[in-house]
């Protein structure tokens, strides 16, 4: 699968952009500022239905405009099929599918397959559990649709009990309600973890694979998944949690304190590994994350690294792009500021690349 044409319309710092895609690896340079990543984001956006960094579109609108349409024709199977995204002020955002409506967002997740690497990624190490909860989410939610099911039919009845314990004492606490609350809640939690552990099972070794061939073995890492669903059943891990819960007026346990434990020498990444070392560590992950997607949905997702070169040494770099060369993506689309460094690198390499020059929301081919 791969993304053949591209249009955008008030996108970002796009007002207007018309482009052609092909098959293999895209450099996308420019300066900082230029839109390089807005037009990697766009591309997202086509395949997901929203943006991978902006959670509100209205800010994915040009500056001063009413509206955004973006557009583009993906190649599936030798055939073609048309995404259409169009947000006017004060209307409802549409997508579309070969010019059909989808009644809701959530059906077009997961027909076109697609993985997103960026700076931004290092909230994975840096942030919340919920950064990296949203990771899981972001990945099982296209690849099974009865996980999206089940995730939105807990955070729907989450959001209910929680109310239920905020606004208690003022409001008496039924417990006939909140004993319902607590068996949907332990139904569908114990269905997102059961497919969390085994997503989390299936990477393991793609991961250790990549990060050895990438790091060029210098270290050990690792990463498990945390949680206490498996500790005993969830109706009772709620229960006993109930008096803690009315207490702090929020629901204390559940797959939503979930977690992925990142580690390098069984000691914490995030405090005893370098910069080149937790992107080295990222990147693993996320072609590990690709490789599952190969086997589950049958084609080659999308890749799109966004300056993924950044922090990482050139022993580092040229073993990635032996990587990202052997593992038969049908389309790369990487951005980056150095055009020499990395035109040097492909060179040696030997890989053919179609460049992609950006300035100021506009974009063109450089041959």
């Amino acid at each position: 699968m791969y993304l053949s044409h591209l249009r955008l319309s008030n996108y970002k710092n796009y007002e207007e952009l018309d482009l052609a895609f092909e098959p293999g690896f895209h450099l996308v340079t420019g300066p900082n500022g230029a839109g390089k990543t807005n037009l990697l984001d766009a591309i997202y956006y086509l395949c997901i239905g929203k943006s991978y960094f902006s959670s509100s579109d209205r800010n994915n609108m040009r500056h001063s405009s009413t509206f955004m349409r973006l557009q583009g024709e993906f190649v599936l199977e030798q055939e073609r099929h048309q995404v259409l995204c169009k947000l006017g002020q004060g209307r409802k955002k549409q997508i579309l599918l070969n010019e059909v409506p989808y009644e809701k967002a959530t059906e077009h997740v997961g027909r076109f397959p697609i993985i997103v690497t960026s700076p931004g990624d290092h909230v994975l190490i840096d942030g919340g559990s919920e950064d990296r909860r949203r990771l899981l989410n972001e990945v099982l939610s296209q690849l099974d649709k009865a996980y999206l099911k089940q995730l939105i039919r807990y955070r729907k009845v989450l959001a209910q009990r929680n109310a239920l314990l905020k606004a208690y004492p003022k409001v008496p606490l039924e417990e006939n309600l909140m004993l319902v609350y607590d068996q949907q809640l332990a139904e569908s939690g114990h269905f997102v973890a059961i497919r969390r552990k085994e997503l989390i099972e299936e990477m393991i070794p793609q991961f250790n694979q990549n990060y050895v061939q990438i790091s060029l073995n210098r270290e050990q890492v690792a990463f498990q998944y945390k949680t206490t669903v498996f500790d005993k059943p969830l109706i009772d891990q709620f229960l006993e949690a109930r008096q803690k819960d009315v207490i702090l007026q929020r629901t204390t346990v559940g797959i939503h304190k979930d977690d992925l434990i990142f580690s390098m020498e069984g000691r914490p990444i995030k405090r005893f590994g370098s910069q080149g070392q937790q992107k080295t560590f990222l990147l693993s992950l996320k072609l590990a994350l690709f490789e599952l997607f190969k086997r589950h949905k049958k084609m080659s997702p999308i890749l799109l690294l966004d300056d993924i070169f950044d922090k990482l040494d050139p022993e580092r770099m040229a073993s990635l792009l032996s990587r990202l060369k052997e593992c038969g993506a049908s389309q790369i689309v990487i951005s980056d500021t150095q055009v020499p460094r990395l035109a040097d690198v492909f060179d040696r390499e030997g890989i053919s690349f179609r460049h992609l020059s950006v300035q100021n929301g506009t974009c063109h081919e450089e041959v």
